[in-house]
């Protein structure tokens, strides 16, 4: 039938031209269909990988894990969706997966394997990780450090600020840092604190606040 070999000619270019990985595995995890990507992906050709189980491409504690999960997926006959884990390149490097798929039943609804989609989400985990440092650096800091919207609305605080200020964030975030103002500053300063950082240039000087109990102290900001 032509409209049939149509068909499937456009779901195998589909299926052998997008970046993710499509497979599918038997009831005891063993792939029956790896699409090309996995050489991309993983430096293997699909014939090498048919008759493996995704476990084996993890290192051994991974594999375990994902292994126990999906043991869980399976004894429910449950889809998988956007499950995270980590993969060896043949040529030995790391490689971040997310993992999602579907049950394939019999007519008796016994499970026969599953089918699904893996995409390297490596970029986005290491991207996340450097946020996650970046964030724990700026906590752990120990100069005060607030960020700001653009209209100066604090938006975010670190610790050090509350202890330099006495103002925790449920006091500052939503706050101008005007709330820091303690009126012995030259109405100057600020203009040309502001006229400079919108500029899109940095701002070093010297200011003299208030602490929320009513001390005042001098900082050097930046």
């Amino acid at each position: 039938d032509d409209s049939l070999r149509e068909s499937e000619e456009k779901f195998r270019a589909l299926v052998e031209n997008t970046t993710d990985l499509i497979w599918e595995i038997d009831a005891d995890g063993k792939y029956t269909y790896v699409s090309p990507q996995i050489h991309t992906l993983l430096g293997y050709t699909p014939g090498e990988t048919i008759g493996m189980t995704p476990f084996d491409l993890m290192p051994p504690e991974e594999a375990e894990r994902v292994k126990r999960a999906f043991e869980e997926f399976s004894r429910d006959k449950r889809s998988i969706n956007g499950l995270e884990n980590i993969n060896r390149h043949k040529d030995g490097h790391l490689v971040v997966m997310e993992t999602s798929g579907i049950p394939i039943l019999d007519k008796a609804g016994c499970l026969r394997g599953y089918r699904g989609i893996d995409r390297d989400v490596s970029e986005r985990k290491h991207a996340e990780e450097s946020l996650r440092l970046r964030s724990a650096a700026l906590e752990t800091a120990a100069n005060a450090i607030a960020i700001t919207r653009r209209d100066g609305i604090i938006q975010w605080i670190n610790p050090a600020f509350t202890h330099l200020t006495g103002y925790d964030a449920p006091e500052a975030i939503g706050q101008n840092p005007r709330i820091l103002n303690s009126g012995m500053n030259d109405r100057g300063v600020f203009e040309e604190l502001w006229k400079t950082i919108l500029a899109g240039q940095s701002w070093q000087g010297e200011i003299t606040n208030r602490k929320k109990d009513g001390t005042l102290y001098i900082i050097e900001q930046t």
